[in-house]
């Protein structure tokens, strides 16, 4: 009997060191892949296409500075400008440049109606980001956000946005260190990505009647039916954005010739779109509601599997688990303590149920011990 308490108290130990390992590595920060790791040749066919209506004060030559002198790219740029003498604007590195005169909505439906996207573009690039032209970004952070869209392979996401920047959504999508990515149900319009299908055929008939776009940050996962691990915030990588919207120039162009105010524009458009409490009931959500159904940590690893097959099923424990708390942004947040629980819960799960099998085992060892011992007397 001693040797049996014994084993149990050693058993017992054992158990407690697995634990605070555990614990010890959930709240370890993994480091992010370095972004010169990312850098694409210039001769080879580079991923994504950014789209972005500039006006004269757009900052999109940073970002092809930033390539040209450090990183590389595995993206290129196509512009549509609005400002004044568009036939003197150029932009040498720039695949393409139109000029036309319109909100960044506008601008795109007309951009995604002309031969140069649906006989060219369209075909040579498998993501667009639609991008404000006042985004402070990087082209390491760039790539690093396209690698990670291609290679857990996203339908819909954005990057974050950097600590000190304007948002008004800043508490949904504000950069969270500890993560590499939230799956959402909401993507913010400063820089969403699509895939190039995805944006051809669905978004393409939502941003027709689109000026500010507002609505549209949610109607995109909707019209996906919400899947829980298509549509994400990407903190591996993020993007600044150094100054309010409010008194922008840039609004001059939003608000123009608008045939409704923005808030008109935005119930318009949700209603045509059937985004409502009663279509959203069935997904256990709220209309204007963001949602984080779970994360990936740093350094969590592409599984790349057949394109049947889900991208991350290996972290379906973390994601059901969120999606039963319902983890929504304010609260307990989806992000590094949603994994961080949901993890420990699966391994402590796995570490009891050893336990008990090696009890058993031992139960029975004693059973037979005692049946021995009957034998002989």
């Amino acid at each position: 009997m001693q040797w049996l308490g014994s084993c149990c108290l050693l058993l017992n130990l054992l158990l407690a060191c697995q634990l605070l390992r555990i614990v010890n590595a959930s709240s370890s920060r993994k480091e992010p892949l370095q972004p010169d790791e990312l850098a694409v040749p210039a001769s080879t066919k580079r991923f994504a296409l950014i789209v972005a209506p500039a006006g004269p004060s757009s900052r999109h030559q940073e970002w092809l500075d930033s390539a040209r002198l450090n990183a590389g790219r595995n993206w290129d740029l196509a512009l549509i400008y609005y400002g004044p003498d568009g036939d003197k604007f150029n932009c040498k590195e720039c695949v393409a440049v139109t000029v036309a005169s319109c909100a960044k909505w506008r601008c795109l439906s007309g951009f995604l109606n002309s031969t140069l996207w649906n006989d060219d573009l369209y075909h040579r690039y498998e993501a667009v980001m639609v991008a404000d032209d006042d985004l402070g970004m990087k082209a390491g952070s760039l790539n690093m956000f396209f690698k990670i869209f291609r290679d857990y392979r996203l339908i819909l996401a954005q990057p974050s946005v950097c600590p000190n920047s304007y948002s008004f959504w800043l508490q949904v999508v504000g950069q969270r260190p500890s993560s590499m990515m939230r799956f959402s149900n909401f993507v913010e319009l400063m820089a969403p990505t699509f895939t190039s299908y995805y944006l051809d055929t669905t978004v393409r008939k939502t941003v027709g009647e689109a000026y500010t776009g507002w609505g549209l940050d949610f109607v995109w996962p909707f019209l996906l039916n919400f899947p829980r691990n298509k549509v994400a915030i990407v903190d591996g990588a993020c993007v600044q954005h150094a100054r309010p919207t409010e008194g922008d120039g840039r609004q001059r162009v939003y608000f123009a010739n608008m045939p409704r105010n923005a808030y008109q524009e935005k119930d318009y458009l949700l209603e045509k779109f059937n985004y409502n409490e009663k279509s959203l009931a069935e997904f256990n959500m709220s209309v204007w509601q963001p949602v984080t159904f779970g994360m990936l940590p740093l350094g969590a690893k592409p599984i790349n599997p057949p394109p049947e097959l889900e991208p991350v099923e290996e972290y379906s424990a973390y994601v059901s688990l969120s999606r039963a708390f319902r983890l929504h942004i304010g609260g307990l947040e989806g992000g590094g303590a949603a994994a961080a629980v949901a993890s420990l819960i699966q391994k402590i799960g796995v570490g009891l149920a050893g336990f008990f099998l090696i009890a058993i085992v031992l139960s029975l060892f004693k059973k037979m011990g005692r049946w021995r011992r009957r034998r002989r007397a």
